[in-house]
Formats: C-alpha cells, sequence, structure tokens
C-alpha cells in the first residue's frame, strides 16, 4: 500500500536487538533524509502524564535491567555475562580501516542436510570472502577450500577445519590443521590459561579483540545478520565455576 500510495509511514516498536530490520532503518535515520527517528521514554511519558511514576519504578524494580532498559528507556543493553558489547559488534562491519596480514581460511563443516558450510577468509583481522555452500560432501568442501588458497595464496599450514564429524575428513584429505572444540585449551607463552576447552577460550580471546574494534567482516546483509547474532549470544555460563570460564 505504502509502494502504490507513496504515503508517510510511522512504524512504532521496542528495542529489541540490534540484529533486526527495524533497527537497522533506525540507524538508517542517522544519515537518510528521507528517515527520522525519535526516541520516546517512560520518563517522558511519565512527565507527560500517560505514565504513572510509582507504577514506572515498581517495574524498574520487578524486572531485570536488561528488560528495563529495552521496553521503558528504548536502550540497548548487554544480557548479563554477555561477551561481546553490541556496540563493537555493530562496529564489526564498519571498521573497514583494519589493516591486513598474514591470510588464514576458516571452516565449519556441516553435514548433509544440517546447517551450512561456512568458510572464511582472513586477511590478518579482516575477514575478507565468505562462502556458504548449504550442503556439501567432503570432496565438494575440500575443492571450496582448495579454490580459495589458490585465489587468497594462503599456506595450507594457515587453513583450519573444524574436524568434529564431516570435517574430520575434509582435514585428513587436505592435510591442514584441525580444530576439536572439546580439546585442551592452548598454552600462551608456555603457560596454561584456566579455560576448560579451547572452545571457550576461543570465544572469551574473540570477545577481547571484538570489544577493542579490531576486526572487520566484509559480508552481505543476511550473513551480517546472523552473525550478529552468534555474537550476541557469546556470554559466560549463568553459574561461572570459580576455578574455569566457562561459556
Amino acid at each position: 500500500t505504502i509502494t502504490a500510495t507513496k504515503g508517510m509511514m510511522k512504524m512504532i516498536g521496542n528495542f529489541k536487538g540490534i540484529a533486526n530490520w527495524m533497527h537497522k532503518l533506525k540507524e538508517k535515520a542517522k544519515t537518510d533524509v528521507e528517515y527520522a527517528y525519535f526516541k520516546i521514554t517512560a520518563w517522558q511519558a511519565v512527565k507527560e502524564g500517560i505514565l504513572e511514576y510509582d507504577e514506572v519504578m515498581q517495574a524498574k524494580s520487578d524486572l531485570p535491567e536488561k528488560i528495563f532498559k529495552e521496553l521503558y528507556e528504548a536502550e540497548q543493553s548487554e544480557d548479563e555475562g554477555q561477551l561481546i558489547m553490541n556496540e563493537s559488534i555493530v562496529k564489526v562491519f564498519s571498521n573497514v580501516h583494519i589493516e591486513g596480514g598474514i591470510k588464514y581460511i576458516t571452516a565449519d563443516i556441516a553435514r548433509l542436510g544440517r546447517d551450512k558450510t561456512v568458510i572464511m577468509v582472513w586477511d590478518g583481522w579482516r575477514v575478507v570472502e565468505i562462502v556458504e555452500m548449504a550442503t556439501s560432501t567432503v570432496d565438494e568442501s575440500v575443492n571450496a577450500i582448495r579454490l580459495l588458497i589458490d585465489k587468497y595464496n594462503v599456506n595450507l599450514s594457515n587453513v583450519v577445519v573444524d574436524e568434529d564429524g564431516v570435517g574430520g575428513g575434509v582435514k585428513d584429505y587436505l592435510r591442514c590443521t584441525g580444530f576439536v572444540n572439546n580439546a585442551k585449551a592452548i598454552k600462551v607463552n608456555g603457560k596454561e590459561e584456566n579455560f576448560p576447552n579451547v572452545k571457550t577460550q576461543c570465544y572469551y580471546r574473540l570477545a577481547e579483540i571484538i570489544n577493542r574494534n579490531e576486526i572487520y567482516i566484509n559480508c552481505n546483509e543476511e550473513q551480517e545478520r546472523f552473525i550478529t547474532e552468534e555474537l550476541e549470544m557469546v556470554r559466560l555460563a549463568k553459574e561461572v565455576d570459580t576455578t574455569k570460564i566457562v561459556l
């Protein structure tokens, strides 16, 4: 209807994460003169006599801080235990100034009919290409990685494949580096780090680097949405072991 009539539209909603279409329109309003964004909080509603102060204070007392900020103050707020800041997640896709470096390829190989095979090409801390395959056999995954090795001149020793399941066959065929989620955490400068496994260790280090705004990912809009949702879910467990950091 809006397309046919070229009419004006008002969209009203609550803040609910940074990966959704509504949030992207809000960000677009910062630079596009055809869009405008207005934030109205519960405190403004109290001032105008629309809401009662005591009711808002009761909600603030009863609700988790994150939920109150989203519903009553229209502000983003990290979940308790969320390791990567929302602001830094957004910047992952605009940090074009990040310089390149040594090239790597990382590959998460999915079984047939389950998830997707995702291959990323890294130039230092820049992701320069992402290849997704809805279904892939060992041969298809190997061929896709080989094409990227040739395209970007990546050393085979810098190719890392998740060797759980089908990925084990890809790793054996290529004779590259394998990644095992539940393997022991890697020593750093000869010292053991206090993580239950290498997967947790890598997530924690990834969070540190992203929060320092040191990663850039070049991707399409759908990939950006998926990656944003994944990064928002990187968090500490609710009950953290005092001797180990758990994700």
